[in-house]
């Protein structure tokens, strides 16, 4: 008998999606991932359509609860794995430290290629 699958977690970023999907699959849980291609359909459908899903057996929730609650303890967009050396893996681009234009001394978020005043390229760390 096949046993009835549940979603234990959707993210609208499918890298979020897979480090769960990994996590879980590393205790010996097996899972399914759904939707994971359909993020660039964000904006053409409405968000809980192209989520990323982890979905797994019924019977495996309580094991799942216990391993994903210390990753997924903080909602904001950063998955902190355990076993990862104590650091922490962040999907937040806000958790880097901002850029100085070295043409026009101006602060740019650290993501950005290049200042957003002068349009000067920063060079690669």
């Amino acid at each position: 008998m096949r046993s009835k699958l549940i979603r234990v977690h959707s993210a609208i970023n499918p890298f979020e999606a897979q480090i769960v999907k990994s996590a879980l699959e590393q205790a010996g849980i097996r899972t399914t991932l759904k939707n994971e291609l359909l993020a660039p359909l964000a904006g053409a459908l409405p968000a809980p359509e192209v989520m990323a899903e982890v979905w797994i057996a019924e019977e495996d929730a309580d094991a799942a609860a216990e391993i994903l609650a210390p990753i997924l303890e903080r909602q904001t967009g950063e998955l902190s794995l355990p076993g990862t050396g104590g650091g922490e893996l962040s999907l937040n681009p806000d958790d880097a430290p901002d850029r100085v234009c070295a043409s026009c001394k101006e602060t740019s978020p650290a993501h950005f290629a290049e200042c957003w005043q002068c349009q000067t390229p920063f060079e690669d760390p």
